[in-house]
């Protein structure tokens, strides 16, 4: 079996499968029904309560899984308008509680809501949009004491173009790359690999295999972290040592 092969056979174990894609939107509009069916939640698009955001639907999520963002869209005049955001994350959380009353985790770790469930674990955000622009929204900030601007579908858009201009290997790229991070526990956070992977991808013209894809992200990961010293990604340092 060749390697470029070899890799291929990899994609196919990485990524949720389709019961547990299944279970997963079965949860969330659940959860759609929950919060706009209670009679102190007021939604801003009780049509269309939420959207998933994060690597899940960027599809760059691998098994196992960790956490699903769904993201909640309040009535802004009613839930934020001189509000803080912990009195709907809140409410939510016990409006939550009462549909799942047992064998169910749930807690307001702000800016959101976390439920865990056997498997994987939701993260509950409530948002604002804007009328004026829909790339741009208001969700909590740190300790839930006020609101703060989230792009939460920007990700989203800049992958799908990296993706587009790399043979549409870029995406099962980085889920290649992120099974290295979690198997070696390199300890990179998600969202930053996807980054880093982008910037790599400025410097070369376009991924043509998988082996060689890999082979350039490592070499230049690795060049600019010696140039560092220590390069910091959120909690994590990276030491380079020899």
């Amino acid at each position: 079996m060749t390697a470029s092969k070899s890799f291929e056979t990899m994609l196919l174990r990485l990524g949720p499968t389709i019961p547990q894609k299944t279970n997963i939107q079965r949860t969330r509009e659940t959860i759609d029904n929950v919060l706009k069916n209670h009679p102190r939640i007021f939604l801003a698009k009780p049509q269309q309560p939420s959207f998933l955001t994060g690597s899940y639907k960027r599809n760059t999520l691998i098994r196992p899984i960790d956490d699903i963002d769904l993201y909640v869209l309040v009535h802004f005049s009613i839930h934020a308008d001189g509000k803080k955001p912990i009195l709907i994350l809140r409410e939510m959380a016990r409006a939550l509680r009462n549909r799942y009353k047992r064998g169910t985790k749930i807690r307001v770790d702000s800016p959101c809501i976390m439920i865990k469930f056997s498997g994987y674990r939701f993260e509950v955000v409530p948002c604002v949009f804007y009328v004026d622009d829909d790339e741009r929204y208001m969700v909590p900030g740190p300790g839930a004491r006020e609101w703060i601007d989230c792009f939460p579908h920007v990700p989203q858009k800049w992958l799908t173009d990296n993706n587009y201009q790399n043979n549409k290997k870029f995406v099962r790229l980085i889920k290649i790359l992120k099974q290295w991070n979690r198997h070696n526990k390199v300890g990179l956070k998600s969202f930053h690999l996807e980054l880093l992977t982008g910037m790599v991808f400025d410097q070369i013209s376009e991924i043509n295999n998988y082996p060689q894809a890999v082979y350039d992200w490592m070499y230049y990961v690795s060049d600019w972290v010696l140039m560092n010293d220590n390069y910091n990604y959120g909690s994590t340092t990276i030491k380079i040592t020899g």
